[in-house]
């Protein structure tokens, strides 16, 4: 019942039509794909919110952020 209607709602814009005619282009959009992990990803993934420049503050957290980049550039091996 349900992935009839799953189809018919894919037939609406010719999306049931397209992944049939080329299932290996439309796979990727439909399906996970899973990637490397990496320390340049980690590192995108985390945006810190640093202090004034020129604050006590900021240059504790330049040095936990220093350390922080030696972390993950260590164990980026690790992850193979």
């Amino acid at each position: 019942m349900y992935g009839n209607r799953f189809q018919q709602g894919l037939k609406v814009l010719n999306v049931l039509d397209a992944i049939q005619q080329h299932p290996q282009v439309m796979r990727p959009l439909f399906c996970h794909q899973p990637t490397k992990l990496t320390a340049a990803a980690l590192e995108e993934l985390f945006q810190p919110q640093l202090s004034d420049t020129g604050s006590n503050k900021r240059a504790n957290e330049n040095v936990v952020l220093a350390w922080w980049l030696d972390y993950l550039q260590d164990v980026e091996g690790l992850w193979l």
